[in-house]
């Protein structure tokens, strides 16, 4: 017990010198988001941020969740992942990493690299188009929520580790 003990001690410490206030790995469900949603908004309310600000860490904290919650590949029948959230620098960030298939690999990074290249004007341009394709034709999965939090960032970064043959994770981080 004293060797976890001081590992966790050790992290602990990290994520106070990275200014972490949110650090979650494991399963990814829906009863699991809450809790770690209204940690979020107690560190929020410490602070005297702008609204725009507290909406859009929020916003991008369930946005994120609900990624790894509805599209990460399943382990041991769970959806799993890591999230991150902290601030440095005057501004919040955020970082997560899921498993996700090869096939979710490469549509992930043909969308991703296609709104990376995006400014704001394109970025709202193309939400508006996806949400009004979306409502005509019922897609789901059309890369709305990412296209979302490209819009209300100010600045993004994606990448890919190989885990096994058919699995890659997704490590995904946002700066607001």
């Amino acid at each position: 017990y004293d060797n976890v003990l001081s590992e966790v001690e050790e992290l602990i410490l990290l994520l106070r010198e990275d200014r972490q206030f949110l650090f979650y790995q494991g399963e990814m469900e829906q009863d699991i988001m809450l809790p770690m949603i209204h940690i979020v908004e107690k560190n929020l309310g410490l602070h005297d941020e702008m609204y725009i600000t507290r909406m859009r860490l929020y916003h991008a904290s369930v946005e994120i969740m609900q990624n790894i919650s509805h599209h990460s590949s399943l382990i041991d029948e769970k959806h799993t992942g890591s999230i991150s959230v902290g601030q440095s620098d005057g501004a919040y960030f955020m970082r997560s990493s899921n498993p996700v298939s090869s096939l979710s690999k490469d549509y992930l990074d043909l969308l991703l690299t296609k709104l990376i290249k995006m400014d704001k004007e394109e970025l709202n341009q193309e939400y508006r188009q996806k949400l009004t394709s979306r409502k005509k034709q019922g897609a789901y999965n059309s890369g709305l929520g990412f296209i979302d939090l490209a819009r209300i960032c100010k600045g993004w970064d994606y990448s890919f580790s190989k885990h096994t043959e058919d699995v890659y994770y997704f490590n995904y981080s946002i700066t607001i």
